[in-house]
């Protein structure tokens, strides 16, 4: 029986046993559940289908195809990998005192790492929480990242108590986003925050710590946004330095390979961080102006005049400002004389 089939059956025949096989075993190698069984299951009765032809029992068929499946599972399937071992490893958060870096902060301490966690304010919510929390091993920074004189204390610290001993990673994830609003309405000043806090201060922490990185061989994470990579409403300021940032990191990813430091770039999606908002406790400074106002001379010079209220907020010693309450008023002509 066997011989009615030709040359061309028995070619498709082969590839599709080697598709199938394939198939089902990258899916036994991803150790999921549910789902990718039942893929496997469904390819194994097409292949079974086509062996039919070996006039074979087909539930025998499935029988022995379940069966090869799972010793091949058994024999690769080692023993799970191990933890990274974290004696004598060292890292640098930036940006505990809320949201990711706080998180981050204290996932690594309870690893066993040594962590280096710099907060703005040592007598925060953030920083208490982790000193309440964290061990001994974790040291408390209070830095500024758009204060160069604070990284490079902070710089001086880390190798007073690493020693000889290099840096084993820097998690850069210190940023703000504190201005929602289109790209026209949107003050200088913010533009220039963001791209104060968000680039400049990433980049000078990186430039700061890399020689401890080089040293240990180790590695740069930091925390960008999709924003970087796609223009979102409303978020120009905070997208643009994300983006420089974006370039940046690639940029030094490339160079920084041959010298053994792995560079990482991470771009959460919407998350509720706790970041900084004004006038909460993240908020150094927050104050509301007086109304300004600024005259708008009509053609017929009746002075239509717009006053505004502007809320500022200070964040790593930035000041971001929003203008708010716009009211819009006629001052007749002859008040102008």
């Amino acid at each position: 029986m066997m011989d009615d089939y030709t040359l061309p059956f028995w070619i498709y025949l082969g590839v599709l046993t080697v598709v199938v096989g394939g198939v089902m075993k990258k899916i036994l190698a991803s150790h999921l559940s549910a789902a990718p069984p039942l893929v496997a299951w469904l390819g194994a009765t097409v292949l079974v289908e086509r062996l039919w032809a070996l006039c074979l029992p087909a539930v025998l068929l499935l029988a022995v195809l379940g069966l090869a499946c799972y010793l091949y599972s058994s024999t690769r399937t080692g023993p799970p990998p191990a933890i990274l071992p974290t004696h004598g490893k060292a890292v640098l958060i930036t940006g505990c005192d809320s949201g990711f870096g706080n998180a981050s902060a204290k996932r690594l301490d309870a690893l066993g790492f040594e962590v280096f966690a710099t907060v703005l304010d040592l007598s925060g919510d953030g920083a208490r929480e982790l000193q309440r929390t964290c061990s001994a091993r974790l040291t408390l920074l209070q830095v500024d990242i758009t204060q160069p004189q604070q990284i490079q204390q902070a710089l001086l610290d880390t190798k007073a108590k690493l020693g000889h001993k290099g840096l084993w990673g820097l998690v850069n994830n210190a940023g703000v986003c504190v201005n929602f609003g289109d790209a026209e309405l949107s003050l200088m000043s913010n533009f220039r925050g963001c791209m104060e806090v968000n680039f400049f201060g990433t980049l000078s922490v990186t430039k700061s710590f890399l020689p401890l990185l080089r040293q240990a061989k180790g590695r740069i994470v930091s925390i960008s946004s999709p924003a970087g990579d796609q223009p979102f409403p409303c978020l120009a300021a905070y997208g643009a330095s994300k983006a420089a940032l974006n370039l940046f990191i690639n940029t030094l990813r490339h160079e920084l390979q041959p010298w053994g430091v792995h560079v990482s770039t991470i771009l959460p999606s919407a998350f509720k961080t706790g970041n900084y908002t004004c006038c909460t406790t993240h908020c150094t400074t927050c104050y509301t102006t007086h109304s300004h106002c600024t005259i708008l001379p009509s053609a017929f010079m009746t002075g239509n005049y717009t006053c505004c209220t502007t809320t500022c907020c200070t964040i790593h010693s930035i000041t971001f400002c929003t203008t708010t309450h716009c009211t819009s008023t006629s001052i007749p002509s002859h008040r102008l004389r």
